[in-house]
C-alpha cells in the first residue's frame, strides 16, 4: 500500500510533537542548530560515515535495496536517499544529512534479523526523514562526535554538553513517531513491534517466534494479536481482528425486541434477564 502524499503529521506521536515544541522555545538552540548542521560539518561528517560503509545499490546487494525503494515507496518518498551498511558490533541504524540524508545500517542488523524486522528498521528510519527530523538529528551526532573527539571542536566555550543532552531528550519522543511510520510500511505493525522486542534483547532463540512460525504477529505481551496503528484524526480504528473499519463517533445498542402481546407469562423472559439499553462509545484518535 502507498501512503500518496502523506504528512508526516498523519502519524505523529504527541510527544514528538511537545518536544519538538519545546526545542524551538529555547532562545538561540535553532541558531546554534544550525550553525552546527552547517554545509561543512555535514559534508565532514559525511565522509567520515561513507569511508567506513559501503554503498548499497541495483549492484550491490541488490535485494536489500529492492526492500528499501519499497519501503520508500510505501511512505512515497522521493528521491531516496542513499542506503550504507557499515561494520558494527551494535545492530543499529542511524539517519543523518540535514541537506541531503543518508541512512546507515549495521551488517550486523541485516544478517542477523528476520527480513521483515530489517525492512520496518529500513522504514523506521525512512520516517525520520518524512518527519524532517534530519535536521536535529545531524546536529545531536555531530555533538556527540565534538565531545568524543573524533572532530575538531570550532564550539568551545558553549555548554555542548547541555545542547547535546537536550537534543537526546528529543531523540527519545522523535523515535515515537518513526516506530508509527514504520508500522506503516509493507511488513505492518507486528514486524515493527516484534523486531524492536528482539533488538532490544537480541537476536536469541525463542525471544520471538520469527515470521511464518506460530505466534508471529501477536504481542508479547498480552499473546493478542497486534492491532494496527489508527492514521489520520480518529478516522481509522482497528477491530478485533486486526482489519481497519471506519467507526462513527458513537454507536447505539439496539433494545432488545419486546415479547409479542399474546405471549403468556410463562413465556415472557424473567425480569432479571432483561438488559437495560446502553450506549458504546467508540473514542476516536
Amino acid at each position: 500500500m502507498r501512503f500518496e502524499a502523506i504528512s508526516a503529521k498523519a502519524y505523529e506521536h504527541p510527544a514528538d510533537r511537545a518536544a519538538t515544541s519545546a526545542l524551538r522555545s529555547i532562545p538561540l538552540l535553532d541558531k546554534v542548530v544550525k550553525r552546527l548542521a552547517d554545509l561543512s560539518h555535514e559534508r565532514r561528517l559525511r565522509q567520515i560515515l561513507v569511508g567506513d560503509s559501503v554503498r548499497i545499490g541495483e549492484h550491490q546487494v541488490p535485494d536489500l535495496w529492492k526492500r528499501y525503494g519499497e519501503a520508500a515507496w510505501s511512505l512515497d518518498i522521493e528521491p531516496v536517499p542513499s542506503l550504507y551498511v557499515t561494520q558494527a558490533a551494535m545492530a543499529n541504524a542511524m539517519t543523518v544529512g540535514a541537506h541531503t540524508p543518508m541512512v546507515v545500517v549495521a551488517s550486523s542488523l541485516v544478517t542477523a534479523y528476520e527480513p521483515d524486522e530489517v525492512d520496518a528498521v529500513l522504514a523506521h528510519e525512512l520516517g525520520h526523514v518524512l518527519s524532517d527530523h534530519v535536521y536535529y538529528t545531524t546536529a545531536m551526532v555531530l555533538l556527540a562526535r565534538f565531545l568524543a573527539g573524533s572532530m575538531p571542536k570550532p564550539l568551545i566555550g558553549l555548554p555542548v554538553r547541555g545542547i547535546y543532552l537536550v537534543l537526546l531528550e528529543w531523540a527519545r519522543a522523535a523515535e515515537l513517531s518513526s516506530d508509527r511510520a514504520s508500522a506503516l510500511s509493507p511488513p505492518g505493525p507486528g514486524a515493527a513491534t516484534l523486531g524492536r522486542v528482539r533488538r532490544g534483547g537480541g537476536p536469541l532463540p525463542g525471544t520471538v517466534r520469527g515470521h511464518g512460525r506460530p505466534g508471529h504477529g501477536r504481542s508479547p505481551a498480552t499473546g493478542g494479536p497486534v492491532r494496527r496503528l489508527a492514521v489520520g484524526p480518529g478516522r481509522l480504528t482497528p477491530d478485533r481482528r486486526g482489519r481497519r473499519r471506519r467507526l462513527r463517533p458513537s454507536l447505539t445498542v439496539p433494545r432488545r425486541s419486546p415479547p409479542p402481546a399474546s405471549a403468556t407469562a410463562s413465556e415472557a423472559p424473567p425480569a432479571a434477564s432483561k438488559v437495560a439499553p446502553s450506549r458504546a462509545v467508540a473514542q476516536l484518535g
